[in-house]
């Protein structure tokens, strides 16, 4: 009776997280909509609207029943719409509010039916049990966690290495080397972060689990790029939320503050150095000094109040993470004067998965940006050496094949996300197919790719499963349900 009451309590657990992020993103809604502008209209609030209730709504339902639908996969994917595809509008982007209102509901269209097919898809796919059936590949019990550790170790050094320059001697090898440890690194945070929330990690393994991160974030953020160091800290804080299935607020909060002060002192830091050279090398030894600079010039620019690049400094985040306006340049453009592509970025997939060392002239893994960006007229394909545009898969979609494309990509991608979610449902954290699972859950994470990049990263995830595979050793085990996965 007791273990019923306790399932029953869970289960209310699980749907009081699900109404709390419901509630939460309501709020977030008409608090975005008070500080409206008066740029947008009634129009673009249903338009926002119809984004946020698609994009929030995979993920209450996984919150209300995670060993259901396994690794939320698709869920975080859909999430990553809100910030992409709704927050421009409602923080009255620019480019967005240049396109008539009429179009900016019609492109919010096309994103709201991608996320209600893939949602369908989605619950159709993740929710069909995994009947798990012979032996399965597994990192032994005792050597999981040393193993994990030695994965965020090799990869945190390997990234201090690369952005101190010290690696340039691998040549085209080390493209092919970065992918495989930074993917076993994202690997690692996941896992471990995720048996954190289960008190699995005790205080001296946590301390080396923030050592390792820190590391990593210091040196990946050190040329001025603030990207990885975000994605690599979602994956932690998701890891933990995941099998906590609490939000780890003091966390969220103190790197919303970090990561805002760097951004304010980014474009001072890259008028200085990036005039210099655009390939900086920091060690480790400079840290302290070049993150004190970095930090000052941010709090500087934090306490101008209200002058003008303050401002565009703060909204340019919001600005730089929509995805929106290349969406409505390819609906605005498309057929017509610009004809459909009809599958050209997709034909250089299959290029994309060659390695270096066999095939030398390899089209780079952003081919598909560059050739989108050339044929929008963004930019010219000699530019592409050193600037990439940011696209996203469902205007790549649009380009390409135009609503169709978009309806089909709704299949294709959730579909993928949701079978990998279920492949890996019932499995330990230690297994193969979670250790792939949780890589999926990282990409899901980026709205930005093009299906160059997005098959780039596919390939190498799982080449870094199959590294993994080799101190793994086939197993018999039981079915267990995410929530216990890490016993």
């Amino acid at each position: 009776m007791s273990t019923i009451r306790q399932r029953a309590l869970e289960v209310q657990r699980q749907r009081n997280q699900a109404r709390l992020l419901a509630a939460s993103a309501l709020l977030v809604f008409v608090w975005l909509s008070l500080l409206d502008s008066g740029k947008t209209g009634i129009l673009d609030f249903v338009s926002a609207g119809i984004i946020v209730l698609a994009g929030v709504r995979p993920m209450v339902v996984w919150l209300s029943a995670p060993d259901r639908y396994g690794l939320p996969i698709f869920p975080l994917h859909a999430v990553s719409f809100v910030w992409a595809y709704a927050l421009p509008i409602l923080s009255a982007h620019d480019v967005v509010l240049s396109y008539p209102p009429a179009m900016r509901f019609g492109a919010a269209l096309l994103i709201f039916a991608y996320l209600l097919i893939g949602y369908v898809v989605w619950r159709m796919v993740a929710s069909r049990p995994n009947h798990i059936r012979g032996k399965v590949f597994l990192i032994g019990q005792s050597m999981s966690s040393p193993v994990l550790y030695v994965f965020l170790a090799i990869g945190a050094l390997f990234q201090v290495l690369t952005a101190s320059g010290s690696l340039g001697f691998l040549g085209s090898m080390g493209s092919i080397a970065r992918a495989i440890f930074s993917s076993l690194f994202i690997l690692s945070v996941f896992a471990l972060s995720y048996r954190w929330g289960q008190g699995g990690l005790k205080p001296y393994a946590r301390l080396g689990f923030l050592a390792g991160v820190g590391l990593y974030g210091l040196a990946s953020c050190s040329g001025l790029f603030l990207i990885q160091g975000l994605l690599i800290s979602a994956a932690a804080l998701g890891g933990y939320f995941f099998s906590a299935r609490k939000i780890p607020w003091i966390p969220i909060l103190l790197l919303s503050a970090v990561f805002s002060i760097l951004h304010l002192g980014k474009e001072s830091m890259r008028n200085e150095y990036w005039s210099m050279s655009r390939s900086l090398t920091v060690t480790p030894a400079q840290y302290p000094e070049w993150y004190t600079d970095w930090v000052n010039r941010g709090i500087e620019r934090l306490t101008q109040g209200d002058d003008p690049l303050t401002q565009h400094s703060s909204r340019s985040l919001l600005e730089r993470a929509s995805l929106l306006h290349m969406l409505l340049r390819t609906v605005d453009l498309s057929p017509q004067p610009v004809d459909y592509l009809y599958g050209e970025t997709y034909a250089r997939v299959p290029l994309i998965l060659v390695p270096r060392v066999i095939y030398a002239n390899k089209p780079p893994s952003h081919e598909a940006s560059t050739i989108l960006s050339v044929n929008y007229g963004l930019m010219m394909r000699e530019s592409a050496v050193h600037t990439t545009i940011a696209w996203g898969l469902v205007a790549e979609a649009y380009a390409n094949f135009g609503t169709l494309g978009v309806l089909m990509l709704a299949v294709v991608i959730p579909g993928l996300y949701a079978g990998i979610a279920r492949w890996a449902k019932g499995f330990p954290i230690g297994s193969a197919r979670m250790l792939m699972a949780f890589l999926a859950t990282f990409m899901a994470l980026n709205a930005e790719y093009t299906s160059t990049v997005f098959a780039s990263v596919l390939f190498q995830s799982s080449v870094a499963v199959v590294v993994a595979l080799l101190l793994m050793r086939r197993v018999d085990i039981a079915p267990v349900s995410l929530r216990t996965a890490i016993d």
